[in-house]
């Protein structure tokens, strides 16, 4: 079975490099991580994820704004996408789900069980 390819941009490298770690050890997925949203941008179009996981505030720009980019892109404008944020309650994801484009969010931290369950759940929509 082919690797779900999971590109992950948020500025801690702390997390992303936990979350690389959990993810890759189930053997289900391939990560590639990035700390810049400018980077991200440009690793999606390199790296071809099925998925993107993307912090909604970054130091350099937005995840609201990496994501409107990356829906302008005719190569990047279908790979669904799931924001994580250390801003979000997760009593506040209702009304944040509707204002960032009907995209999951999910509040830092996640289990590992959790994100991988909506990670599926992203994933078999499309």
């Amino acid at each position: 079975m082919e690797k779900l390819k999971v590109l992950m941009i948020d500025d801690d490298r702390d997390f992303l490099e936990l979350v690389k770690m959990n993810l890759e050890a189930t053997g289900r997925f391939s990560v590639r991580t990035e700390d810049k949203g400018s980077a991200g941008l440009a690793a999606a179009l390199v790296f071809k994820p099925d998925l993107i996981l993307l912090d909604v505030v970054m130091g350099d720009e937005s995840g609201s704004y990496v994501a409107s980019r990356l829906r302008n892109n005719l190569e990047t404008n279908a790979i669904p996408i799931i924001y994580l944020s250390g801003i979000v309650k997760n009593e506040e994801k209702v009304m944040i789900d509707e204002f960032l484009g009907g995209c999951s969010v999910l509040a830092k931290p996640v289990s590992t069980e959790k994100l991988i369950a909506v990670i599926e759940e992203t994933v078999s929509k499309d």
